[in-house]
């Protein structure tokens, strides 16, 4: 589709998505719908509502001069099922959904809106969201910490020092990715989760995990990823974790096992 008209700040005109109206016969058959608007990521139809078309995705209103026949940014729409019960076959030539647009002149909508027909034509394939973990560090060794040090800040997290670790997945058609991390709690804390310590001795000191500053919850899935490709790297934070209570010097160690979930 093209327009003409003259997108700056004087005459304002562009063109907005107005509606999106989702064929109830394919809902009925266990899918959803998704809108992609230009580069953007997919997002649910309620949020593609307003977003801009013309003369780009983002209702830029610099172009000096009018654009006669300038095409729209592509609008992409794509059906999404999380279901493997059988379904009636889609009929070729189906409606799946009318995007409607509507033309903005001076700060005022044009009331002609104008449809965008989307119709299936072809067959359903499987897509299978997938990630692999490609390499991670397997052990995580924190800094020497003094035992005055760790007890003269008092309980709590030690923010004296810290060890990044990384773990990298390589996924295939965008997934949404959560982890959970599982292991053995410090117990006598209510406020956080911190894995305990294995070795014998120093009961009061154990190990927290921090993904974007954000202590974990142990055994409780957090979402790291809305769209994952490729290559990814998640970079994660190990601190030491001091209850109160006595100190023994000696070394400390904590075990945990992550799980990836993606739809």
């Amino acid at each position: 589709m093209r327009a003409s008209g003259i997108p700056n700040s004087s005459f304002k005109d562009m063109v907005k998505i107005y509606s999106v109206e989702f064929n109830s016969q394919i809902q009925n058959r266990g899918f959803t719908l998704e809108v992609k608007v230009g580069n953007s990521e997919w997002m649910e139809p309620s949020a593609a509502v307003g977003k801009c078309v013309w003369a780009d995705d983002k209702c830029t209103v610099s172009y000096s001069s009018s654009l006669n026949n300038y095409p729209t940014v592509a609008v992409y729409i794509r059906l999404k099922r999380n279901n493997t019960a059988t379904y009636t076959t889609i009929p070729t030539n189906t409606l799946i959904a009318t995007i409607r647009l509507r033309m903005n002149n001076y700060g005022a909508y044009d009331s002609t809106l104008l449809p965008l027909y989307f119709r299936f034509n072809g067959s359903v394939t499987p897509v299978v969201p997938t990630c692999d973990v490609k390499n991670f560090d397997n052990t995580v060794t924190l800094p020497e910490v003094k035992r005055a040090d760790l007890i003269s800040q008092g309980s709590g997290r030690y923010n004296g020092v810290t060890k990044e670790f990384t773990i990298n997945l390589a996924c295939e058609n965008t997934p949404k990715v959560s982890v959970k991390f599982d292991g053995d709690k410090l117990p006598g804390i209510t406020s956080e989760d911190v894995l305990v310590n294995k070795l014998t001795g120093n009961d009061n000191v154990g190990v927290q995990i921090l993904y974007n500053s954000n202590p974990l919850k142990i055994g409780e899935k957090v979402a790291v990823l809305s769209s994952a490709g490729a290559n990814e790297a998640l970079k994660f934070n190990a601190y030491y974790y001091y209850k109160g209570g006595t100190v023994q010097s000696g070394p400390i160690k904590s075990q945990t096992e992550f799980t990836f979930s993606y739809e």
